[in-house]
């Protein structure tokens, strides 16, 4: 009788922890969801750091100076490493909101801009100059559009900040086997840590501040016939403070940096 109270009461307690562990990353990202939903203004400033290492086994379609080039020049099998800075501002109050990125080589200089107020929607990106802006049909529209060139930066936290779906990129809320690894800081805040593979063996890995319960980084990695790739997205967020009207100007935001 003992032993099988005890049995019981062990039983009881794993299936108690294990509910426990479980609610534990959901509790965490409905903290995140509700922070972001709620929130009075938003800015950050963030870099999105992307390393390619290639697989020089893989089987692709080459030009003759193209195989040569693989089979006798050495080569690091780290194909590139680039890296975008971006920046975000919001106030839900007024609906005004602006995103831009710029990404900066030795011969040439990359720059996009979506500004927003109320229903008017502008973009303006270097590649193709218009002082005045190019009109979108939404924010979300627009958002979305920019989610490759941004390496999705466009679309991660703005994602989660406006109440209308980005049909593009990933959606947080949709994954639901987040799993949560050791505790660690990032810029000097207190950070959780939640992992998920997502399809296609994509791994994402989330850091969340503990106080204000806001993203600080993403990492994403995945491999594919071409060799590995990671995403190194790093956020430095303020959360409902004042926005200078710079900031949300219906402005190219490229012809300010």
């Amino acid at each position: 009788m003992t032993r099988f109270l005890l049995n019981t009461l062990f039983a009881g307690f794993l299936l108690h922890a294990t509910a426990w562990a479980q609610s534990t990353e959901t509790a965490i990202l409905n903290r995140v969801y509700s922070t972001y939903r709620t929130a009075r203004t938003y800015q950050d400033a963030g870099t999105v750091t992307t390393t390619h290492a290639r697989n020089r086994n893989a089987k692709r379609e080459r030009t003759l100076l193209q195989t040569f080039i693989d089979k006798y020049v050495p080569m690091d099998d780290k194909l590139f490493t680039s890296t975008i800075r971006f920046q975000t501002a919001y106030v839900r109050a007024t609906d005004r909101f602006r995103f831009h990125y710029q990404k900066a080589s030795s011969y040439h200089t990359e720059c996009y801009t979506i500004a927003h107020q109320q229903t008017r929607t502008l973009r303006w990106q270097s590649a193709l100059p218009k002082p005045e802006g190019i009109a979108e049909p939404t924010l979300t529209d627009a958002l979305a559009g920019a989610t490759g060139v941004s390496m999705s930066a466009s679309r991660k936290i703005p994602g989660l900040l406006l109440l209308q779906p980005i049909d593009a990129g990933w959606d947080m809320q949709t994954t639901l086997d987040w799993k949560r690894l050791p505790d660690t800081q990032q810029d000097g805040a207190d950070c959780y840590r939640l992992k998920t593979t997502r399809a296609k063996g994509k791994d994402a890995t989330l850091y969340i501040d503990k106080k204000m319960f806001v993203i600080r980084r993403i990492d994403e990695t995945w491999t594919d016939s071409e060799g590995t790739t990671q995403h190194i997205m790093v956020y430095k967020p303020t959360l409902n403070g004042a926005v200078p009207a710079q900031k949300l100007a219906m402005t190219d935001a490229c012809r300010e940096l």
